[in-house]
């Protein structure tokens, strides 16, 4: 304290050695909350790519099991980029699998493989 009463600045502890230490705090804080967003957003990217792949594989399977060839290689082309459809039929069942492997954010994070099978019966007749 000084002779007014008051405490000085060294004495109370915020001194100059404090200067930018919101600063820095705010720094690796902001820096944790975007590798966070980036993280969140490959998850997204990549269960956006599966849903599809399941979705191409459901379609693929049930065009089959009908006899709609048409119908197959419409759904083979519009399967995500990169991605291998194929169909097998084991025995009265018709067994669609597209694997792809996943590039998320344009290949800057890791790459996933996805696989998604779909399995339907035969339609009668078929």
């Amino acid at each position: 304290m000084d002779s007014t009463g008051t405490r000085s600045a060294s004495a109370s502890g915020s001194g100059r050695g404090d200067r930018g230490m919101v600063t820095a705090e705010l720094a690796v804080g902001l820096t944790v909350v975007a590798m966070g967003v980036v993280g969140l957003a490959w998850l997204v990217s990549v269960l956006m790519l599966q849903a599809r792949c399941l979705d191409t594989a459901g379609e693929t399977a049930r065009h089959s099991a009908r006899g709609d060839t048409a119908a197959v290689q419409r759904t083979r082309a519009a399967a995500p980029q990169g991605a291998t459809v194929t169909v097998a039929r084991q025995g009265q069942v018709i067994v669609a699998t597209v694997r792809v492997t996943a590039r998320p954010l344009g290949g800057i994070a890791p790459q996933v493989p996805l696989a998604a099978t779909a399995q339907v019966h035969l339609e009668p007749g078929e």
